[in-house]
């Protein structure tokens, strides 16, 4: 008895397809929430901080230590 034999008689031709579903299925699921489930990213407000400059909706600055003077020191 070879070992062609021994694991042609062992039924595992079922397992890949398996993990080939379970696979896909994962995929799938992570798909959905990344573009259905997750719709707002939590990280919008901090993406736009480095361009926003410290002024208010009038355009003056929120308070005056963060204004910097025209010799451009502290």
């Amino acid at each position: 008895m070879s070992l062609r034999d021994i694991m042609g008689a062992a039924g595992l031709t079922t397992w890949p397809e398996v993990a080939l579903v379970v696979c896909f299925l994962a995929f799938v699921a992570i798909l959905v929430y990344l573009f259905i489930v997750r719709r707002n990213d939590p990280y919008e407000h901090e993406a736009a901080l480095p361009l926003e400059d410290g002024l208010d909706q009038t355009g003056q600055p929120e308070n005056e230590a963060e204004t910097i003077p025209e010799n451009g020191h502290a």
